[in-house]
């Protein structure tokens, strides 16, 4: 009877009183006399079969840095303000003075990877022989898929949470105000003398006025009565009244104005 061999590295076989031994899948190796293939170690893939040790899976790709990668510092607390605190952005101190087109970065490699896969929108990949692909931290976002190794600032007019893929706007009535926000309860209330929609604060025009907050269309900036103006983005408190009569004054100065003669 011939005698047992151990399968050759790159092979492997699980059961007995077998005559041959079958190939190492993709995404493992197999050592000399493996029962059973081994999955390459996270953050390396294997896209061949056959493989024979760990070191033939290799590393997920090596990243290079975006030219403007946002870091993100954050701010004390202050328990003043209904804001909680906010990321800033600040240029990579490294940038890459030859950008590559087609970069090979923003994908990571699980236990066991054939292949490295993308990161998808919310999430990147910055470092070399990345196991799984972070979140983008709440106040940032990233809209890409792959190639992608750091989040963008969320833009003044909206908010974003964490893992956003895109920038969601302040409701109706309320703006940013600033960039970076983490949260709805973020946006503020528009004030009066304006209206606000998709984040942005819109100034009620001239000889038109809103006295109230939170407006969120553009009919609730007023026409100033007669005899009565206004500068853009006023409230009640700053028509000017015109003319020598005191009536069509009296109605302005009711609302708070103030009365001047030419």
């Amino acid at each position: 009877m011939d005698q047992c061999r151990d399968c050759p590295a790159g092979s492997f076989q699980k059961a007995s009183n077998r005559t041959m031994c079958d190939v190492c899948l993709r995404g493992a190796f197999c050592e000399a006399g493996a029962s059973a293939a081994l999955p390459c170690a996270s953050g390396t893939y294997g896209n061949t079969s056959g493989l024979e040790s760990s070191a033939d899976c290799q590393p997920c790709p090596k990243v290079r840095p975006r030219t403007l990668s946002p870091a993100l510092i954050h701010t004390p607390y202050n328990p003043n303000s209904n804001l909680h605190p906010i990321p800033h952005p600040q240029p990579n101190p490294h940038p890459n003075p030859h950008p590559n087109p087609n970069p090979t970065q923003g994908h990571s490699c699980p236990a066991g990877s054939e292949q490295p896969s993308k990161c998808t929108p919310g999430s990147f990949a910055n470092q070399t022989s990345s196991s799984r692909c972070l979140r983008c931290a709440a106040g940032t976002y990233q809209s890409g898929e792959g190639n992608e190794t750091g989040c963008d600032i969320c833009p003044e007019s909206a908010w974003c949470a964490a893992g956003s893929s895109a920038p969601t706007p302040c409701a109706a009535g309320t703006y940013g105000g600033r960039p970076g926000l983490q949260f709805a309860e973020n946006c503020t209330a528009c004030p009066t003398g304006s209206w606000c929609s998709a984040g942005v604060l819109i100034p009620c025009g001239n000889a038109t006025y809103n006295d109230q907050r939170s407006a969120s269309n553009q009919g609730s900036c007023k026409q100033c009565p007669p005899n009565a103006g206004s500068v853009q983005g006023a409230h009640a408190g700053t028509f000017l009244c015109v003319g020598f009569s005191l009536p069509p004054c009296g109605v302005c100065l009711l609302r708070g104005c103030r009365w001047f003669i030419l």
